[in-house]
């Protein structure tokens, strides 16, 4: 890439299973013409000697080494549902602050091409949180973030199931072959060890619960029933393993 001609609003993605790298032409002065070089993690305008760039490191969901005497990576529970997102965008992004708005993974992409100043395409589903990360967390955004796994049974052995979380509650559903329902509640059972969904006293959080999680299981464009469900994950997934 050193000395390579790049437009106005360029982005140049490295991605893996542990790593996001972005980097983008952010100097006052871009034009067409200008030659820029990669320099650490930043581009160098070479017209004006200015480095800018931003690096973003995430990784992948974590994994179960026995907790709840699972295994895997692909349940919805806290030690594999959170991921880390560092990133660093000098001028941009002040340095040594916490966000803790609701982020998914799959607000990454609208994010990166927001900072790049490119449009996000129609139809990609996630939100950009650039905002979010200078200061500015818009008062529409997500307070909770929905999650769906269907796989069964090869090769991992997960069951079906799909649920909620917000700031405080997580719910949970296991449909395919189990009917159960869990709830926890984050802020005093972290480790989600004890499952409250028949605890009377939280009747009504679980009422507001389903109703939002049926609402962002819609606004993903999944309307379908439970038969349905299981029918996809015995043709699509597991009947095809």
């Amino acid at each position: 890439m050193n000395g390579r001609s790049i437009g106005i609003a360029a982005l140049f993605l490295r991605i893996s299973t542990t790593k996001i790298q972005a980097y983008t032409n952010v100097c006052p002065h871009q034009s067409v013409n200008n030659r820029w070089s990669l320099e650490g993690n930043s581009f160098k305008c070479a017209q004006h000697g200015n480095s800018y760039g931003t690096d973003c490191d995430a990784s992948d969901q974590g994994f179960f080494l026995g907790e709840h005497g699972f295994f895997d990576k692909r349940f919805i529970y806290e030690e594999s549902l959170r991921m880390p997102f560092v990133i660093r965008y000098p001028g941009k992004i002040k340095p040594g602050i916490i966000i803790d708005d609701i982020i998914s993974n799959i607000d990454f992409a609208p994010t990166l091409l927001d900072m790049a100043g490119v449009p996000v395409p129609e139809g990609i589903q996630g939100k950009s949180f650039f905002s979010n990360l200078q200061g500015e967390t818009s008062k529409d955004w997500k307070q909770s973030m929905y999650y769906h796994y269907y796989e069964y049974p090869f090769y991992h052995r997960v069951q079906p199931h799909y649920g909620i979380r917000n700031q405080r509650y997580i719910l949970i559903h296991f449909y395919y072959d189990i009917y159960v329902w869990e709830l926890y509640d984050l802020e005093n059972d972290p480790n989600e060890m004890n499952n409250l969904i028949a605890d009377k006293a939280y009747t009504n959080t679980i009422r507001e619960l389903k109703s939002e999680l049926y609402r962002l299981k819609e606004t993903a464009g999944n309307t379908m029933s439970l038969q349905e469900l299981r029918t996809i994950t015995e043709k699509d997934f597991g009947g095809l393993e």
